[in-house]
């Protein structure tokens, strides 16, 4: 187990009257354990932006894991998408970071704002950014960094520069330095805020600086930052063995990291043992699916099968649910956390034995096992499952 973790998210937006994004944010893992991701801009808006960054990204990430030089894969890509004649721009802008195991970074940059790199609270400006170079109509910027825990690198799209151009308080739009300083902001108000969130912080002020009809170009931003691990443990289901209840649930009380339950029944066992009860989350609703309960000691307890579904859906989409609902709270803290322990219960429960009932442990493993595998190879979280 590493003594640091990648936290990489992103958080993305359409233009106002379209349904599908331009720009394209995609990551994948190397077969020696770098994480490449990569955020490209498609001309204009739509569908057809929507190609051409998608053709990029997928380019530049198999030209990276496979150790291209960059000029070879930026001639690639200049020549698959030339520069549009009617206004001289490139069809389609990157960001690509190479991230090794041990914290270093390699990035390339062509036609997006300049990444920002957050150390100390404050914004750093790379000595080792290399000297444009000029590949077949792309100039890249090339930098090469060792990260350091608590780093931060954040870039996006020029959809957050250039929000708010044309209004009276930002007649140049917001530009570079406005993101950088409400990244500040946010950083230095809470120095642990996951890339999610602030990426969430950033978009939401860039629409607000477009005005009422927002926004006015397809806006992503994303984040990396390298922390201490945080660990959650998730709880779900009753052990196959009635004698485990105690074990499993003094296992829970012990961990060290975040403590969720997820199942009515469970819950009852964890506080049968423990010689606790559980209480009605008084803020919570069903207004979008089960309330959540309280349970001394434990940070999260949500309803079973249906809040894990409704989760799971969540992650595959990379789509928050509705804020008021258990499963809001649980994408967030899997999301918010690196290793996640699940313990799944195979026991059978009692109240479903109807014939007509699908099988809950069936039930129940199979959307377990796939929050673990969304969360391996979509978010890159250290997952470990355990039936019990």
């Amino acid at each position: 187990m590493s003594d640091f973790a990648f936290d990489i998210d992103y958080y993305q937006i359409c233009k106002n009257g379209k349904h599908v994004c331009g720009d394209a944010f995609m990551t994948s893992r190397s077969s020696d354990g770098r994480i490449i991701t990569v955020l490209s801009d498609g001309l204009g808006s739509g569908v057809k932006a929507n190609i051409l960054s998608t053709m990029t990204a997928k380019m530049a990430l198999k030209f990276v894991d496979a150790n291209w030089d960059v000029k070879k894969y930026c001639e690639v890509i200049s020549s698959v998408l030339p520069i549009c004649k009617e206004r001289g721009l490139n069809y389609s802008t990157f960001t690509i970071l190479d991230l090794s195991p041990d914290g270093q970074v390699h990035i390339f940059e062509q036609g997006n704002p300049s990444f920002l790199f957050v150390r100390g609270g404050r914004i750093i400006e790379p000595e080792a950014r290399k000297s444009v170079e000029d590949y077949h109509g792309l100039s890249i910027t090339t930098t090469s960094l060792s990260l350091l825990r608590e780093d931060r690198i954040i870039f996006f799209s020029d959809g957050i520069s250039q929000a708010g151009t044309g209004t009276p308080d930002f007649p140049n739009g917001w530009g570079r330095n406005g993101a950088a300083d409400l990244a500040l902001k946010v950083i230095n108000r809470n120095p642990q805020v996951s890339s999610l969130k602030i990426c969430e912080t950033i978009i939401r002020e860039a629409r607000i600086k477009d005005g009422p009809i927002n926004p006015k170009d397809d806006i992503t931003c994303a984040a990396v930052y390298l922390r201490t691990p945080r660990r959650v443990m998730i709880f779900s289901g009753p052990p196959f063995n009635k004698s485990l209840d105690g074990k499993y649930a003094k296992e829970l009380a012990s961990f060290d990291g975040e403590k969720v339950i997820c199942g009515g029944t469970t819950a009852k066992i964890v506080a049968r043992e423990l010689g606790l009860e559980v209480r009605p989350d008084l803020n919570s609703s069903s207004r979008f699916g089960p309330p959540t309960s309280l349970l001394d000691g434990i940070d999260l307890v949500t309803e079973g099968v249906l809040t894990l579904s409704q989760t799971l859906a969540a992650l595959q989409n990379h789509t928050a649910p509705q804020s008021e609902s258990g499963a809001y709270k649980l994408y967030y803290t899997l999301l918010e956390n690196d290793y996640i322990n699940i313990v799944a219960g195979t026991r059978i429960n009692d109240a479903y034995q109807d014939p007509d009932f699908p099988n809950q442990f069936v039930l129940r493993r199979s959307v377990l096992e796939g929050i673990a595998r969304v969360l391996r190879e979509k978010y890159f979280k250290d997952v470990r499952v355990k039936l019990v």
